[in-house]
C-alpha cells in the first residue's frame, strides 16, 4: 500500500538526481529529503483524488485503493506536509550555513542581506504550500 506511493516518490528523487547529473552538480542531503518529502505529498494527493473519484463512481479502478481510507491519508499527509515544511527550512538554513562558513570570500554584508533573504523566501514557500493545501482540502 505505502510502496506505490513512495514508487511515485522514487521516480521524482531519481529525476532531481539525474538533473543534478547532467548539470555537473551535488545535491544535499537536504534538497533530497524535501524532494521526497514533497513527492510523498504529491503521491497521497493523487491517490485521495483516485479514492474520492472511485467513492463517486462506485467502483474502485485500481485493486490498490482498497488498501485506502481518507482518513488514513489525511493522517499521511499530515506528517508528510509537516516533514516538508521542516525539510525545506532545513534546507535553506544550510545554504546559509555554506555562506557563512566561506565568509572569507564574501564580504559581511552580503552574508547578511543573502541570509535575511533566504529566510523571508522559507517563510513565503511555506505560505504558498500551505495555500496549495487549502486549495485542495476547498475543492474536496
Amino acid at each position: 500500500m505505502i510502496l506505490d506511493i513512495g514508487a511515485i516518490a522514487t521516480g521524482f528523487v531519481l529525476r532531481a538526481y539525474a538533473g543534478a547529473a547532467a548539470n555537473g552538480i551535488i545535491l544535499s542531503a537536504w534538497f533530497l529529503l524535501c524532494t521526497a518529502t514533497l513527492a510523498l505529498f504529491l503521491g497521497i494527493e493523487k491517490r485521495k483524488a483516485e479514492l474520492r473519484l472511485a467513492q463517486i463512481r462506485g467502483n474502485k479502478s485500481r485493486s490498490v485503493l482498497k488498501d485506502y481510507s481518507l482518513l488514513l491519508l489525511a493522517r499521511m499527509e499530515n506528517v508528510v506536509t509537516t516533514s516538508t515544511v521542516v525539510t525545506y527550512a532545513l534546507w535553506s538554513a544550510d545554504i546559509v550555513l555554506l555562506a557563512v562558513t566561506r565568509d572569507y570570500l564574501l564580504p559581511k554584508g552580503v552574508i547578511e542581506r543573502e541570509t535575511s533573504s533566504l529566510y523571508n523566501l522559507d517563510s513565503k514557500v511555506s505560505f504558498a504550500y500551505f495555500k496549495i493545501y487549502r486549495l485542495i482540502r476547498k475543492k474536496n
